[in-house]
């Protein structure tokens, strides 16, 4: 390794004595930079992150952070912080100092603040535009006075929390109540001008092609965006604070959304009470029995998550003393990298506030993406995309005759017949693990089933559902009903798809009625199970390929049948299939899916 550096360094000295015209040069200095950064940051990266004398998630601070690529946000339940990138600072690790509420080991020069690990009350925030969630998402960090192109984070192109959530409120028309309760437990601020570039940081700028009329070059662009921006991102972490979040999120059509609060029914209220009563605990309801029933009726879609802690403790004050031992980001702040590149930092680099200013002329051109608009609007004859302002998301709008989200919809048009089948006795309906839960028809599977439909739960399963008890003539199922299921993480496996959708994805809202959800349980940041289905939202459009009948433990009878066959046994109706499902214990589900 020694003799692999002073190759380099050999091999750099003499690259700087040759003409920047030479048109090798820039490429052969962007091989060298990519072999060291190959060889050298994940093995540095990796040498503290799982450490456990460390303080969980303290290796954090000091990353690099993309703002378009990112999201501080969690909607799907499936808890990833996305837009994080490589050390910009070394981290070097020492004992905490007496008397404070961990043992664990911090950084240098990083200040640890105890706070009181209480959870706070329940708020809940609407969000129903896309002004909305971006001051939703925005709440979730912090942004230093001076970062520019506030306007472009969180890009609908890159950043799954995003586009699942305008996907929602543009395409699918929801409004989302999210109702959520926080543990704060440490907040971590260094103290930026006493700590360490890391090697890595350091070595891509000392590197970087720069200051000539060449500079306007794919060459040196591709640099600057491979292993600048992409690598580590154009900001930098330099707060957090560290917890856990108790989440419930619930999704009704906008519309009626806007009639209830326009009949004085407190939306945020009702929401509120789900909450407690989706985590068992008693709340005084300070609205009618009709009123939270009236609310009830209008939810298409509700499932709650835990982030941090030991997801798989209901009891919400027994789960926050777990937060402590494994905390998740809940919030953090950063800074431009452009206020590390100074005379201070690079003393010996002339060319470091040029370097500084090309960055900055690169930038400029790596966030300018076009808008994405639906299906790019079919064409320019039928509609045209305009920017909502945020997300680099833009919105059609369509030329005369021709509407929908896309404008590919001639309003002469009419919706083909819908033609249904029968919904066979097992047919299934919500979802509810300890870290996941999807309501039936409005109610929690655990508290009960709607008229018709029997609760099953098994024993060392973590696992409630609710299915048909008798077979329904050419109907469909209703709110609630399952297309799909794709878990893993551990040992637990399956994969069976919606309308022959791939990895847990959904067919389109619109065209099907069933809807994404997402849950995950987390340690350290790190998603361990994950939980994708989709779920059924409006129940008057026909059951899809991957409906979910009939589930039993294998070789065995219990749990529902299908139509009177046993999936348990290897047994499906005509035109259903059975299929395996392994869970994180070993324990082996078969279920019928429609074909």
């Amino acid at each position: 390794m020694v003799g692999f550096l002073i190759n380099i360094f050999i091999v750099l000295i003499s690259f700087h004595h040759i003409k920047a015209n030479d048109a090798n040069y820039k490429a052969k200095i962007y091989e060298i930079v990519g072999h060291y950064l190959r060889n050298h940051e994940f093995s540095k990266k990796r040498m503290y992150e799982n450490s456990p004398s460390y303080y969980p998630n303290s290796n954090k601070i000091g990353l690099g952070f993309n703002p378009l690529h990112g999201s501080p946000a969690c909607y799907t339940g499936e808890y990833q912080m996305e837009g994080l990138g490589h050390p910009v600072f070394k981290l070097e690790y020492q004992c905490p100092l007496p008397f404070v509420c961990t043992n664990k080991r911090i950084p240098k020069f990083v200040s640890l603040d105890c706070l009181p690990s209480t959870v706070t009350s329940a708020k809940t925030e609407v969000i129903s535009t896309l002004k909305q969630l971006y001051e939703s998402i925005s709440s979730k960090v912090e942004v230093s006075v001076g970062l520019s192109y506030k306007e472009l984070l969180f890009s609908y192109t890159n950043s799954k929390e995003t586009s699942y959530m305008v996907d929602n409120i543009v395409q699918n028309d929801m409004a989302l109540l999210s109702t959520s309760a926080q543990v704060s437990v440490v907040k971590l601020s260094m103290c930026e001008p006493l700590m360490k570039l890391s090697d890595t940081f350091r070595f891509v700028i000392e590197n970087l092609p720069c200051c000539d009329d060449t500079d306007d070059d794919w060459e040196t662009e591709k640099y600057v965006r491979d292993y600048i921006l992409d690598y580590y991102g154009y900001t930098f972490v330099s707060t957090l604070l560290l917890g856990g979040i108790v989440q419930h999120n619930i999704f009704m059509k906008t519309e009626s959304y806007k009639q209830l609060e326009s009949r004085n029914v407190s939306v945020q209220s009702a929401a509120t009470v789900a909450f407690y009563v989706s985590l068992g605990v008693s709340v005084e309801n300070l609205q009618s029995n009709a009123e939270q029933e009236e609310f009830k009726k209008e939810v298409r879609l509700s499932y709650g998550t835990k982030l941090g802690g030991d997801p798989l403790i209901l009891d919400i004050n027994e789960w926050a003393e777990t937060v402590p031992s494994n905390p998740i980001i809940t919030k953090f702040g950063i800074r431009e990298i452009f206020d590390l590149l100074t005379i201070r930092r690079f003393p010996k680099d002339l060319q470091i506030q040029n370097k500084s200013k090309l960055i900055k002329k690169i930038l400029q051109k790596y966030i300018q993406q076009p808008l994405y608009c639906y299906n790019n609007c079919t064409n320019s004859f039928q509609g045209t995309c305009e920017s909502s302002g945020y997300f680099q998301f833009g919105t059609c709008k369509c030329n005369e005759n021709w509407t929908g989200i896309d404008c590919s919809v001639n309003i002469s048009s009419t919706k083909p017949k819908i033609v249904h089948e029968d919904v066979l006795s097992g047919t299934l309906c919500g979802y509810e693990r300890s870290y996941i839960f999807v309501k039936c028809d409005g109610h929690q599977p655990s508290n009960g089933c709607p008229q018709g439909w029997i609760p099953q739960t098994w024993i060392g399963a973590d696992f409630t559902v609710c299915y048909i008890a008798n077979t329904s003539k050419s109907n469909s199922s209703i709110f609630g009903g399952l297309c799909g299921l794709y878990n893993s993480g551990g040992q637990q496996s399956v994969q069976i798809l919606c309308n022959y959708t791939l990895d847990g994805a959904c067919p389109n809202y619109s065209q099907s009625g069933y809807f994404s959800v997402h849950g995950s349980s987390s340690v350290n940041g790190v998603s361990q199970q994950t939980t994708k289905l989709c779920v059924k939202l409006i129940s008057n459009y026909p059951d899809l390929p991957g409906t979910l009948c009939g589930i039993q433990w294998a070789q065995t009878i219990d749990g529902p049948a299908c139509d009177g066959y046993n999936p348990g046994l290897s047994q499906c109706p005509p035109g259903y299939a059975v299929q395996l499902w392994v869970l994180e214990t070993g324990g082996r589900f078969h279920l019928c899916a429609k074909q």
